[in-house]
């Protein structure tokens, strides 16, 4: 008999929590779940009950005192803090695996621990309490995953790895065999971890390197200094602490930033240290919300090529400071990027009869926008899109690109094109574009890719997948002119270069391209091949999917 079932938090990753549960009817009765105000999404989605916040466990408990609980908050320190206020009994967690998860009978999972679809717990590893592992996630051998940790999907742990608590390691991230991870460590997006970490880093990059520390000594009202100090005061500020003189009212309004970088500019245009900052101060500054997770907001960061971003509190009032190393700035590259974002999305109706399928949200974002981020991060700065289906959808979202610190133009379609006819659409570029879906879930590295074009001396340069093919029965070897079996393989796994749905193309093939013609990409990439034009296919590694069904964007969720 199932077992009675409650969640705790009604947001994105609780959703998450609640589609794995549902996965098991035999094992769980989600009664309904807890949180300060009602989520719209869940009750429509799942038809599950918001009965109250978590002043409701100790009446619940008494009513049911052999009810379970798992909870569904992404954010580690949150997640700790609710559950250590809550004081529920160790017996009443539920630990909620889905089906399609891949457990080792001698790995350890702890109480309150979620593991999603397609994850895998190698044997000898050990999750401790109240860790969430997200889709497709693979936690090696011998590993030791601390309790409040949060694992995003497509992390692969090296075998031996211990991770503390309340770590969170982002979607894609590897860790290399022992390594040893401290306390509330961050690991960004698509990093590689190679050395032993301290607690509180947060670390980014190939390899991982750490740019700041999750808590520090410095008080944020340290950096701040009134409209009436000087360019002299502002300039010790910055020195005494590395980061930025913050401009505030007294009630700590953020009224304007001065960098190092501004400071050197004022100078040379005024050679005056007692200018008022209120005067040469820079008002035009971005920023975050305090509800913005660190990795969100490294995100920007990087797509900007910023230093540093204040986070503000819903009153403008200045409560933090993300900081970057200047290490994960570079040259912008000179290659555009072209989206192909025109599509009808037919396969994914309902969810498209009123939304471009590249605008569908994944991780709480279009995955259009986590593209567009990827490719600023990656120094990519002329970004052209093509769009014809609900377009304007698109453009009105987008807009210029300024906000991700890129330059976004807008190829429009009369009528469908392929992935190859909207090339000849383009202006006259001066180098290699890179080309791709715009409904790919992917972190693929930009520069290895265009490395290994240009080493290659290519014209045409295929990002490929590695499409695995597992048969579940024992293959045999025939041979026809001994009329008799020559082997037997049992289970095979088969593995296929498949296309990705990424390309570099030269300009000069546009060449190749009727105008106002539909024509699809495969069908340059063989005339390509007919003319003897070398054509090289580069292994895309690490995550990667096609959002092209329900199956594969439910993947995309985590679901």
């Amino acid at each position: 008999m199932p077992e009675n079932l409650i969640i705790l938090g009604g947001g994105e990753h609780a959703r998450v929590v609640m589609e794995t549960a549902l996965q098991m009817p035999e094992k769980w009765n989600i009664l309904g779940y807890l949180d300060p105000k009602e989520d719209r999404e869940s009750d429509k989605r799942f038809s599950i009950k918001h009965l109250g916040d978590d002043s409701e466990v100790r009446n619940i408990l008494e009513k049911d005192p052999e009810c379970k609980f798992i909870c569904g908050i992404g954010n580690n320190q949150m997640r700790r803090k609710l559950i250590i206020k809550l004081k529920i009994p160790d017996d009443n967690w539920a630990t909620v695996i889905h089906p399609a998860a891949e457990i080792s009978p001698n790995a350890e999972i702890g109480n309150g621990t979620a593991i999603m679809s397609r994850a895998v717990i190698q044997t000898g590893a050990v999750v401790e309490n109240h860790v969430i592992i997200n889709s497709g996630a693979i936690i090696e051998h011998d590993s030791v995953i601390g309790a409040f940790s949060h694992i995003a999907p497509g992390v692969v742990t090296g075998g031996g790895v211990k991770v503390g608590k309340e770590v969170f390691v982002g979607l894609g991230a590897r860790i290399r065999d022992h390594i040893s991870i401290g306390k509330a460590v961050t690991v960004g997006t698509g990093s590689v971890v190679v050395t032993d970490l301290n607690d509180d880093q947060i670390v980014v990059g190939i390899p991982a390197r750490p740019i700041a520390k999750t808590s520090g000594d410095r008080n944020i009202a340290d950096l701040c200094i009134s409209p009436d100090a000087t360019l002299y005061e502002a300039m010790a500020l910055i020195g005494k602490y590395g980061a930025a003189a913050l401009i505030t009212d007294k009630e700590m309004h953020l009224l304007g930033i001065l960098n190092d970088g501004d400071i050197r500019r004022i100078l040379f245009e005024h050679n005056d240290v007692n200018l008022p900052v209120a005067d040469v101060m820079n008002k035009k500054f971005h920023f975050v919300r305090k509800d913005v997770p660190r990795v969100a907001a490294l995100d920007q960061l990087k797509a900007l090529g910023h230093r540093l971003m204040p986070v503000l509190d819903d009153n403008g009032k200045v409560v933090g400071l993300h900081l970057i190393d200047t290490m994960i700035g570079s040259l912008n590259l000179p290659n555009a990027a072209i989206i192909m974002a025109g599509g009808k999305g037919t396969r994914l109706k309902p969810l498209t009869d009123n939304l471009p399928k590249p605008m569908v949200k994944v991780a709480g974002r279009p995955i259009l926008e986590h593209i567009i981020l990827h490719l600023a991060g990656s120094n990519i700065r002329d970004i052209y899109i093509s769009i014809n289906y609900l377009g304007d959808m698109i453009e009105d979202y987008f807009k210029d690109g300024s906000t991700y610190g890129v330059r976004i133009h807008y190829i429009r379609e009369t009528i469908p094109l392929g992935t190859a006819g909207a090339l000849k659409l383009l202006p006259p570029l001066d180098a290699a574009a890179i080309v791709m879906n715009g409904d790919l879930v992917t972190q693929f590295d930009v520069e290895r890719m265009l490395d290994y074009h240009k080493q290659g001396d290519y014209k045409l340069t295929i990002g490929a997948h590695d499409y695995r093919v597992d048969i579940p029965y024992g293959v045999i070897g025939w041979n026809d002119k001994q009329n008799s079996v020559t082997d037997i393989v049992e289970k095979p796994e088969e593995h296929f270069l498949v296309n990705g749905g990424i390309y570099i193309v030269e300009p000069e093939l546009f060449e190749l391209i009727e105008p106002d013609q539909n024509v699809p990409i495969t069908e340059l990439i063989n005339r390509c091949i007919e003319k003897k034009i070398k054509v090289g296919a580069h292994l895309v590694e690490g995550d990667w999917i096609d959002v092209g069904h329900h199956k594969q964007l439910a993947a995309a969720r985590g679901l």
